[in-house]
């Protein structure tokens, strides 16, 4: 199921990108104005959260 977590990211709406969270592909979305810009595999060996955010933080 796919859900806007965009609230949990420091920035993000500030910036107008939408941060999306696929639980069945384990897989984060950012968009900018409703066009995808930049997906995230979750791998549990690297902190993907972390990467989002710095995406987010050099956007």
């Amino acid at each position: 199921m796919r859900k806007n977590i965009t609230d949990e990211f420091t920035g993000a709406a500030e910036k107008n990108l939408t941060v999306f969270y696929n639980d069945d592909t384990g897989e984060f979305e950012v968009w900018y104005n409703k066009e995808y810009s930049e997906n995230f595999y979750d791998n549990p060996e690297e902190n993907t959260i972390e990467k989002v955010q710095e995406f987010i933080n050099d956007w």
